[in-house]
């Protein structure tokens, strides 16, 4: 009843916005209810925005082919939509399963996490260009911007995942991508992205906070 009520008041329903909507869920409290909700809004996100034969979301529910994103250019209707999400949104189902995941131990969320969350997410890696690191759409099409908060947030995912789960797997992941915005990751943190350094005036950009906690923890 609570996500049919969701889906049918907010239609046609960005992703992003069901992504926030399971965050609040279950980030303000680890009450069975909201756990519940939260479960609840992971599989709707999964039922109304798969992508069919593959790991990958769609933008919106419904999904219209032949939708124009007015806003997106400058002569209205000329720009044919993106047939999957953005990384950002995409990104967000594995913050989501890793909080749950951590909250229940509830194997199931590992294996989504492995087989399908994270296959999904390596569809945006890009190893064409250097340094490596997640794009902002999928990597099939042409390329597209590789923003640094992105990498950083997926950064504090897979170190808290490899926290929870002691797997190493999901460290020498991180590590894969890191020199997109750090140089050296344990010893000398340099955001080579945005130009900050060491002898920079600039301040580190917020997500690299909580992602330095995290990581000095670790010796991988």
């Amino acid at each position: 009843m609570f996500i049919h009520q969701l889906t049918e008041s907010l239609k046609p329903i960005n992703f992003i916005l069901v992504f926030f909507i399971s965050v609040i869920g279950f980030s303000q409290s680890k009450t069975d209810s909201n756990l519940i909700k939260a479960s609840v809004i992971l599989d709707a996100i999964y039922k109304n925005y798969a992508a069919p034969n593959t790991n990958l979301l769609r933008e919106n529910y419904p999904y219209d082919e032949k939708y124009t994103p007015d806003y997106l250019a400058a002569n209205p209707g000329s720009i044919k939509p993106n047939e999957y999400a953005y990384l950002w949104p995409y990104s967000g189902t594995l913050s989501a399963t890793v909080v749950l995941y951590e909250a229940t131990k509830d194997k199931a969320y590992k294996k989504l996490l492995d087989e399908k969350i994270i296959p999904g997410l390596e569809k945006y890696f890009d190893v064409k260009r250097k340094p490596f690191a997640y794009a902002s759409y999928i990597n099939t099409a042409k390329p597209s911007d590789r923003f640094y908060d992105d990498n950083i947030w997926l950064g504090i995912d897979f170190t808290e995942l490899y926290a929870i789960s002691k797997q190493k797997k999901y460290l020498d992941k991180h590590n894969s991508f890191g020199n997109l915005y750090g140089v050296d990751m344990m010893k000398n943190w340099v955001v080579a992205f945005t130009g900050v350094s060491k002898k920079s005036s600039r301040k580190i950009p917020a997500p690299m906070r909580p992602l330095l906690c995290l990581r000095l923890n670790f010796s991988g």
